[in-house]
């Protein structure tokens, strides 16, 4: 899932590279500068300046309405394309964040999920070693037990043996 992530961000990056060249090569032709203003006029009018030895340039013509017009709506419908561009761009920059996010908070699921049922094993692991050793000291207190038992029935076989005794020694005195 990762690698599809970065092949599609790449996707996207050259995408976008293709639409930028693409509109930077139909980009249209800097409008010329209007010719800046002439100073106003003073009481004496400055001195012709000298004329150079190379020709004048002529002078651009004048652009009919229709071709302003035309560059106007072809400036502004190529602003609204790189706009849209870039809306799209947003808008698949966007989408691809959410992915990522989608796939990060899946990621982190799993990674919890395999947390959980690796701290689950570990939990029954212990249980049962827990219960192992509780049950061999419950038959070591069983067996204790019974050894008490039965030390205490042969003690009170030795008290009645020796009360025995004694009496037939009391006897014997006698």
């Amino acid at each position: 899932m990762k690698q599809l992530g970065t092949i599609l961000l790449m996707i996207l990056v050259l995408a976008v590279m293709g639409l930028t060249m693409a509109g930077c090569a139909s980009a249209p032709e800097p409008e010329p500068e209007a010719a800046p203003e002439a100073p106003p006029l003073e009481e004496e009018p400055p001195a012709p300046p000298e004329e150079p030895d190379t020709p004048e340039e002529p002078a651009p013509p004048e652009e009919s309405p229709l071709v302003q017009q035309t560059r106007e709506s072809r400036t502004r419908t190529l602003g609204r394309k790189e706009e849209a561009l870039g809306v799209r761009a947003d808008v698949a920059q966007r989408e691809q964040f959410q992915h990522g996010e989608e796939l990060t908070e899946a990621a982190e699921a799993h990674l919890a999920r395999e947390s959980y049922q690796e701290a689950l094993t570990a939990f029954e692991e212990a249980l049962e070693a827990f219960t192992q050793a509780y049950e061999k000291a419950r038959e070591q207190r069983d067996q204790a037990r019974r050894s008490l038992q039965d030390l205490d029935s042969r003690l009170e076989d030795a008290s009645r043996r020796l009360e025995t005794m004694q009496e037939d020694l009391e006897a014997d005195d006698e």
